[in-house]
């Protein structure tokens, strides 16, 4: 699990600034709550306390979202998956679950 976070940590903003104010909640735990969301699709107030406030998961994935951070972790962990040779370009899969059909 240390593996997986160390290599998109440096994707997220400093967590303490010097900005007066709060400082941000551990990004580690945002992201496993945004992950728990996806995961089991349920809605945000749902959000088990463990994870914190749901408020706070939801506003920061917007946040991300917003910003392309999403975008950006995902090319560069593709491009280091490719460069490892780890990804199998012959492999297709389409799934045609929300294809509507028509006469």
């Amino acid at each position: 699990m240390d593996d997986q976070w160390n290599a998109i940590r440096d994707f997220f903003p400093a967590q303490f600034s010097r900005r007066s104010g709060r400082p941000w909640a551990d990004h580690r735990r945002i992201v496993n709550a945004i992950q728990w969301i996806l995961h089991t699709g349920r809605p945000w107030r749902s959000l088990p306390a463990n994870f914190g406030s749901w408020q706070t998961a939801y506003n920061r994935f917007r946040r991300w979202l917003n910003n392309d951070l999403w975008d950006e972790v995902y090319a560069v962990l593709l491009h280091q998956a490719d460069a490892c040779g780890n990804v199998v370009r012959s492999l297709w899969c389409v799934d045609a679950a929300g294809i509507r059909a028509h006469r």
